[in-house]
């Protein structure tokens, strides 16, 4: 193991807990996109902490917790299966657990996720399917710094067409929601300016990389999220698409809008 894997190691549960600075977070970022082996070292420790998650929404079998986080934890790593016989283990374990105990709450659905696909439903939704895009409006009802997205994104992607852009204020936030529709779905593009802090931990949709950022991912109410983050944005598309349809409506239209937020950026 490199020095550098061990240090991106040392780091991974501050880095899924979202405790690291952007800066950091970054650092992280370039050496995954580099490193298969710490890549799969993160995705045993998100699987970890995502059992963890399930199990704050029921009574918790401890005895099954027990043997599930052995389970996700241990991979096929070798020193796991001769700690796992005596003390080590059974520290290790109870480490977890305790964690569990203390911030379990720290683990539920992530409020980002829940806010967009809530805006979702009450606004992109509402649209009539008469609703035509109107450059002039969304113009006007853009606010700074987003006035001029529209421009920056295809009114087409593939089936989708363009049909409203507004500024979105909700919760406190003030996003850039951008609609596009086909004849049978909605998707809402988010842009949520000064969000500084890392996206909260979820699925893992698609491993960061020098050129491009990890793009994470969540379910809620029946709707799919796959959100990246640059360095003071996130950027979010909300469906009610499968997984791997939203992922490819998402993965289509990221480079454009950040392309453009990180030139606000600079």
């Amino acid at each position: 193991m490199t020095r550098e894997c061990q240090q991106t190691r040392d780091l991974m549960d501050s880095y899924l807990a979202g405790e690291l600075l952007v800066e950091t977070n970054h650092e992280i970022l370039r050496h995954l996109g580099g490193c298969a082996d710490c890549t799969g070292e993160l995705e045993r420790r998100r699987r970890a902490r995502t059992l963890l998650k399930e199990a704050l929404a029921s009574d918790v079998d401890a005895g099954a917790l027990h043997g599930r986080i052995h389970a996700a934890i241990a991979g096929d790593r070798p020193w796991y299966r001769f700690a796992r016989r005596g003390a080590v283990a059974a520290a290790l374990v109870a480490a977890i657990i305790l964690a569990y105990g203390r911030f379990g709450g720290l683990l539920q659905a992530a409020p980002t996720y829940r806010d967009v696909v809530v805006d979702h439903i009450e606004c992109a939704l509402t649209f009539p399917a008469t609703a035509t895009y109107d450059a002039a409006s969304a113009r006007r009802r853009l606010k700074p710094p987003f006035a001029d997205l529209p421009g920056a994104l295809p009114a087409r992607q593939g089936d989708y067409q363009l049909v409203d852009a507004h500024t979105c204020p909700y919760k406190g936030r003030r996003y850039a929601h951008l609609v596009y529709r086909d004849a049978a779905h909605v998707v809402s593009l988010f842009a949520d300016p000064g969000a500084g802090a890392p996206l909260p931990s979820s699925d893992l949709l698609v491993p960061g990389s020098v050129s491009a950022p990890m793009i994470l991912g969540a379910r809620y109410r029946g709707y799919e999220v796959a959100a990246l983050a640059t360095r003071s944005h996130q950027v979010l598309v909300v469906s009610d698409l499968a997984r791997d349809g939203n992922l490819r409506v998402a993965r289509d239209l990221f480079p454009a809008i950040v392309t453009f937020v990180e030139q606000l950026e600079r």
